[in-house]
């Protein structure tokens, strides 16, 4: 009889763990508990947040640098492929992102500049929506307005604005012998992030690079 007596208490012990665990469970969070937690999770947003933003904005610039370089290795592919010019249109829509297209070179004036940019019809791809051409920082051979061009000759070495052959017997891709440069940015206003896409004038490498190296 003893030992059934002991067996009932343990089992009601048992039972009055299980229904403290039980209420504590369904109490759920304290109101200082969740204040604690809300303030920890409003400090970890505000440390990561920026950090976060700047890392995105450099993805975006990322692959929209990538996307121009591939079509310059294109354009210089198809040159040295077909043995006649092919060159990179590259511009900023209405809505200030950064446009471009790879096609066999059309010479409009004299000089062999783009008078004008392929029509809206034409094969304009994007590079990304959230970028578009630093103006003030690409100094590729340009129509004046809104179009830019990198053109490569039947060897894929670049072509300058005039068409004439540099000291080296190479084309030089600008007016001045300096290195071809498309420049991008941010389009929300964010102009401090930079991503630029190089043309060596001696034998038309392309390199890349960010930031003060494209200023």
């Amino acid at each position: 009889m003893l030992a059934v007596r002991k067996r009932i208490q343990q089992l009601k012990q048992q039972a009055n763990r299980v229904e403290n665990l039980s209420a504590a469970s369904d109490r759920g969070f304290t109101m200082i508990e969740l204040m604690a937690v809300v303030i920890m999770v409003g400090i970890l947003a505000a440390i990561a947040g920026p950090s976060w933003i700047s890392f995105m904005n450099q993805q975006k610039l990322n692959t929209a640098k990538d996307r121009v370089f591939w079509a310059m290795q294109e354009a210089q592919s198809n040159a040295k492929r077909d043995k006649e010019r092919w060159q990179v249109s590259l511009k900023n829509s209405n809505n200030d992102v950064l446009l471009y297209t790879v096609h066999s070179a059309v010479f409009l004036d004299g000089n062999g500049n783009p008078t004008e940019c392929p029509d809206d019809d034409f094969d304009w791809q994007v590079a990304n929506q959230n970028i578009k051409i630093d103006s003030a920082n690409t100094n590729l051979p340009s129509n004046g307005s809104n179009c830019w061009r990198a053109q490569f000759d039947y060897e894929g070495l670049p072509i300058d604005a005039d068409s004439t052959i540099g000291e080296n017997g190479n084309y030089a891709n600008t007016e001045n012998n300096d290195n071809g440069k498309i420049t991008l940015t941010l389009n929300n206003g964010n102009e401090s992030k930079k991503s630029c896409v190089i043309v060596e004038t001696l034998i038309g490498a392309l390199r890349s690079d960010r930031n003060q190296g494209c200023e």
